[in-house]
């Protein structure tokens, strides 16, 4: 039965990213007529905030967003991270503040991260925002479904210069003041279409309300990638980043105890073999990763986007890398803070991050321009 259900959600999935699947098949005409409902609906409700019949509220400090188009990963989190340091770096003191999905603490606004302290667990949290909060130094981080009680709680609280919206494009409730849209160059916009006949969350036409495009993990030149681009997007700066690994934490198996150990190296990981675990958005762009590094891949296990590991999971992951005879095992950021930190490491365990890298120094002058005419 699980794997029926895997072949029909990869079958999706080949629709919705246009990976060669046929688009006649009857999936794809169900899946079209869902999403061009869907997207009717969406048209409607932004053309309801265009003519003020619904109305975004207003905080009192200036507001920025950082969201995507697309369903999945395109890098929100590193360059949420990114940019407040930025803004920091510049005099501005932000607070950021994120929906908390997958955490518990998200239906009420709630301090995640008071600048000094981590006041919540990342199960009450969410991974990415706590992430951010471990992260960061002296910048606060605030989790609510309602990004305005948010601000209000944030503004309550910290009197920040500005307040830095996590994954809110799509947030039209809020009034922001600057727009940044983050697209995944390997495939900007899939197949252009709305969910859940395509990967995007809205029409193309909603790039209108955008300030500035990130193009992420862009390892094409430039020319090719800009023809991956709608025409809308002539109209905005485009940004362009790569996704760099770091290695972050090594944890040693010795005498069965989770102990931290000396980093290892990329020189070390090379020709390494290695088992993989991860749970994302795009579980394929992991191990893209560590391929790039020259590890010897010996096994994957893949599971959903912020999926929390329980003990029968780990024990089939141990079971999977001892059986590959991996000498290491190897895990995202993110899936390490879902991980229970007294767990017994029958194998090194390698933490992997990303760091978010610009090609030039031409998005920090648009941050530190656009700063200027909001505070003039």
């Amino acid at each position: 039965m699980k794997s029926f259900l895997k072949k029909i959600e990869n079958h999706i999935k080949d629709i919705i990213y246009d990976n060669g699947s046929n688009d006649l098949t009857a999936t794809s005409h169900l899946l079209n007529l869902a999403a061009l409902v869907y997207g009717e609906a969406l048209k409607l409700r932004e053309t309801l905030y265009k003519t003020s019949l619904c109305k975004s509220k207003h905080l009192t400090c200036p507001v920025l967003s950082v969201g995507n188009l697309t369903l999945g990963g395109t890098g929100k989190t590193p360059l949420t991270i990114y940019l407040a340091r930025l803004i920091s770096g510049l005099g501005y003191f932000p607070v950021i503040i994120s929906r908390g999905y997958g955490g518990s603490a998200g239906k009420n606004s709630g301090i995640v991260f008071d600048g000094k302290n981590l006041l919540m667990s990342a199960r009450e949290a969410g991974d990415e925002p706590w992430m951010m909060a471990n992260a960061l130094d002296n910048i606060p981080v605030i989790v609510g479904q309602n990004r305005f009680q948010a601000g209000l709680l944030a503004i309550k609280q910290f009197n920040p210069d500005l307040i830095l919206l996590d994954d809110a494009f799509q947030h039209l409730q809020l009034a922001r003041n600057l727009n940044l849209v983050l697209l995944d160059s390997r495939r900007p916009l899939g197949n252009g279409k709305i969910f859940p006949g395509g990967p995007l969350r809205e029409p193309i036409s909603a790039l209108a309300r955008a300030d500035g495009i990130i193009l992420t993990r862009d390892d094409l030149n430039q020319t090719q990638t800009n023809n991956f681009l709608p025409e809308i997007a002539d109209k905005l700066p485009v940004f362009r980043s790569t996704h760099q690994p770091c290695i972050l934490q090594s944890l040693s198996c010795s005498s069965g105890l989770n102990n931290s150990c000396q980093k290892k190296t990329d020189a070390q990981l090379k020709d390494a073999k290695v088992f993989l675990f991860s749970g994302l958005a795009d579980n394929a762009q992991f191990e893209k990763t560590i391929t790039n590094l020259g590890c010897r891949i010996m096994g994957i296990a893949s599971f959903a986007d912020h999926h929390w590991y329980g003990p029968e999971d780990l024990k089939n992951i141990f079971s999977a890398a001892i059986k590959a005879k991996a000498d290491f095992l190897l895990t995202t950021e993110k899936d390490y803070v879902r991980l229970n930190k007294g767990t017994e490491w029958p194998i090194e365990l390698i933490v992997v991050g990303l760091k978010l890298k610009f090609i030039d120094d031409s998005f920090d002058i648009f941050i530190k321009n656009r700063l200027e005419q909001l505070f003039v």
